[in-house]
């Protein structure tokens, strides 16, 4: 495909992900650094554990809810960033409480281990720096949130499905 860029496959435990196609302007250089770096393959190989254990993958959610909720009140985040990392802890959430099934699991795998590394301060850019420790977390869980469009489209369908729903009930 004229004018992308393949990101590196990505592997979790027996099961690969594809390459992603990316366009330029998504700087896929600093993505494919991070998804390459030993912090997000560390955060790779816990992922599976959390997403069979219910009770880890609580605290992860826990832990996110704390992380972009002291990002939201600091000027300079971007909330379409914290919007993004909303929509992928009620996605966890409906998954973990069994209302939402139909998630892939190579998508609740990314989808997990993009969290696990946003909650993790020593990552490819530590977040302990100001402003700039923010970017390799702000970059991946944009790519996540691309590569799985489709998956975040019919989720949030659901949810607007399930509000409505509800609604109707009262």
């Amino acid at each position: 495909m004229a004018g992308e860029i393949f990101c590196a496959a990505l592997t979790f435990s027996s099961q690969t992900i594809k390459p992603l196609h990316l366009s330029p302007m998504e700087n896929s250089s600093f993505v494919e650094r991070i998804i390459q770096s030993v912090f997000f393959k560390k955060a790779q190989g816990k992922a599976g554990s959390y997403v069979r254990n219910t009770q880890r993958l609580a605290e992860l959610l826990r832990a996110v809810t704390e992380k972009s909720s002291r990002l939201q009140g600091e000027t300079g985040t971007d909330p379409s960033f914290l919007d993004q990392v909303g929509t992928l802890i009620r996605m966890l959430r409906a998954f973990k409480r069994g209302e939402y099934k139909v998630i892939p699991w190579r998508s609740l795998l990314l989808i997990t281990t993009a969290l696990i590394y946003f909650v993790s301060p020593l990552d490819f850019i530590p977040d302990l720096l100001p402003i700039v420790g923010l970017t390799d977390d702000i970059a991946l869980i944009f790519w996540v949130v691309k590569s799985l469009k489709e998956d975040i489209m019919h989720f949030r369908a659901w949810e607007m499905e399930a509000a409505t729903g509800a609604v109707e009930v009262l």
